[in-house]
């Protein structure tokens, strides 16, 4: 279900950038629509963790993704980003 922004209150960005796999990219592990289906995305909450210790670095709860680039060049890794508004944000805690 969509959730609606309102501008006149806080509301915080990310944005996260990746090497894409041979076949595994953010819209094949469910996580964003291509074209309109993006709008048909459910709200969900980011979780950072520490690759090293699994210590949680940063949670982003209310989260809905606003674009997804892709990059494919010739004899080039190609690369996808998304940019995500969240409502809030904590430690985990």
């Amino acid at each position: 279900m969509p959730v609606e922004h309102v501008y006149l209150r806080y509301e915080g960005r990310i944005s996260f950038e990746r090497f894409m796999m041979r076949k595994e990219n953010l819209a094949s592990m469910g996580l964003i629509g291509l074209g309109e289906d993006i709008l048909k995305k459910d709200i969900i909450d980011i979780e950072i963790q520490d690759k090293e210790t699994g210590e949680t670095i940063a949670v982003y709860r209310g989260c809905t993704f606003a674009n997804y680039d892709a990059t494919h060049r010739a004899n080039a890794i190609a690369g996808e980003n998304a940019s995500v508004y969240y409502l809030s944000a904590d430690t985990g805690e």
